[in-house]
C-alpha cells in the first residue's frame, strides 16, 4: 500500500471500483484491495463501504423518538458502564456507533 494515500480523499473512480469489488467479493476486503488495485489498505477500504458507500446507515436529522430511545438506552446502560452500548444502540437505530455517541454528548450539553 502506498502510504501517501492514508489521508488522501477517495476518488469516484475508487469508490466505483470498491462498489464492484463488493459486489463480486462481498465482505472480503483484503481480496477486494488486491483486486481493484487502488493503493488503499484492506482496513481503509472497510471503513469506506461500512460509512460511506453502503447505504445501510441511517443518516440526517434526529427524529424526537430516535433521541428518546437513545437517552434512555443511554442512561440505563452506557451511563452504568456497558462497554459495547454505543455498538448495540447503534444497531438499533441503524446508525453509526460514533454518531449515537455525539448525539448523546450533545444531549448533556
Amino acid at each position: 500500500m502506498d502510504t501517501k494515500n492514508k489521508n488522501k480523499r477517495f476518488t469516484w473512480e475508487e469508490d466505483v471500483k470498491i462498489a464492484v469489488g463488493v459486489k463480486i467479493f462481498g465482505d472480503q476486503y483484503a481480496k477486494i484491495a488486491r483486486m481493484v488495485n487502488i493503493n488503499r489498505s484492506s482496513n481503509q477500504i472497510r471503513e469506506r463501504w461500512v460509512h460511506s458507500l453502503s447505504g445501510s446507515e441511517t443518516r440526517g436529522k434526529w427524529s424526537k423518538e430516535e433521541t428518546e430511545v437513545l437517552m434512555n438506552f443511554y442512561y440505563k446502560h452506557i451511563e452504568k458502564g456497558e462497554k459495547e452500548g454505543y455498538a448495540r444502540i447503534a444497531k438499533t437505530l441503524n446508525r453509526n456507533p460514533r454518531v449515537c455517541r455525539r448525539r448523546v454528548l450533545l444531549m448533556l450539553a
